[in-house]
């Protein structure tokens, strides 16, 4: 599981305008990640900046969706 969660992850961060994420643990379900925010120039341009709560969304549904597995994402700062 855990790869399949790196894997997605990867996937997911060239969509997050700057922001990143970083895996800290699985346990039971329960996938932790650390929230880097984006630096102030890396905006995508449409949306404007990524927030914490609009990361959270994009790889919350993504993990779940392509990581059955996964129960809960929790996002750190």
């Amino acid at each position: 599981m855990r790869e399949r969660v790196k894997q997605v992850l990867a996937q997911i961060r060239p969509k997050l305008g700057g922001a990143d994420i970083q895996l800290i643990d699985i346990n039971e379900g329960v996938v932790t990640l650390q929230y880097f925010k984006q630096l102030a120039a890396c905006q995508v341009k449409t949306r404007g900046p990524m927030t914490k709560d609009i990361v959270f969304e994009i790889v919350e549904e993504q993990l779940k969706k392509e990581v059955p597995e996964v129960k809960e994402v929790i996002i750190i700062r």
